[in-house]
């Protein structure tokens, strides 16, 4: 909630600061070298999920805000080595 605590680094300040709309900041991370670290930090839950929707989520919460290929399979790799990790290892 704007107005609120800490309310977004990097490329999502400029949202919660107004000066840029989300999709102006996807345009950004899409185009980007480094496509920044935001999903796979957002995608160890996702390693819950049952296995064959792990994959879908990871790319959904890439592209929720850095919608470049390097941060889909970052996201997908981390969630996947959380399903190895602590679900499927016992």
């Amino acid at each position: 909630t704007r107005g609120f605590g800490r309310v977004g680094h990097g490329s999502m300040r400029w949202f919660f600061a107004g000066e840029k709309s989300i999709t102006d900041i996807r345009n950004y991370q899409r185009d980007k070298e480094y496509a920044g670290n935001a999903p796979p930090m957002r995608a160890v839950p996702l390693g819950f999920l049952p296995t064959e929707k792990i994959n879908q989520y990871a790319i959904i919460n890439a592209d929720a805000t850095h919608p470049h290929p390097k941060a889909r399979v970052a996201s997908v790799l981390v969630a996947r080595a959380t399903e190895f990790l602590l679900v499927l290892k016992d």
